[in-house]
């Protein structure tokens, strides 16, 4: 599962190109710029800057990786609780495991630079794991550029003796 961004053809990301008052607007990261002026100099880990303008918007989304898979805005609740249905409706059809694509990148604050293990994550990854993960028998595994050694154990939930990449199993 993705839940770091989207493709620039999801329906989220061309409904959040529409303009500002479009409520997909928040499911994106965004920054007011002028054209040729991103909001600061990050890089994409897949090279060139990780700002793209919008013109019709007037204004760059952030991706850490290629401009067609623009970031999430974890920061929105409408975004993660979007995402925990998804997740709960792949539970329904019988999924018992999820691999997380770049987890650790969910809670990403570009304008300090931090891409990675940003000061949310452990909120996030408890959330996560309270609103899907305690709803079912699941196994986890996170994809965790930056994971540290011992990190799992500041989301783990009272009582629990084990987590995965940060998410409790």
């Amino acid at each position: 599962m993705v839940l770091n961004h989207t493709s620039d053809r999801h329906r989220w990301f061309r409904e959040a190109c529409k303009g500002r008052d479009n409520p997909y607007h928040d499911y994106y990261v965004w920054r007011d710029g002028e054209p040729g002026q991103p909001p600061n100099d990050m890089k994409a880990a897949f090279g060139g800057p990780a700002w793209d303008w919008v013109p019709g918007v007037g204004r760059y989304y952030f991706h850490q990786f290629a401009p067609q898979q623009p970031d999430l805005n974890w920061e929105n609740p409408a975004v993660r609780r979007e995402l925990y249905e998804m997740l709960l409706w792949w539970m329904e059809q019988g999924v018992e495991g999820f691999r997380l694509d770049v987890i650790d990148q969910i809670a990403k604050e570009p304008d300090s630079s931090i891409t990675v293990n940003g000061p949310r994550l452990h909120e996030y990854l408890r959330e996560l794991s309270a609103q899907v993960f305690q709803k079912g028998c699941l196994v986890t595994v996170g994809e965790t550029w930056g994971g540290e050694s011992g990190a799992g154990q500041a989301v783990q939930r009272p009582g629990r003796q084990r987590a995965v990449h940060g998410v409790p199993v």
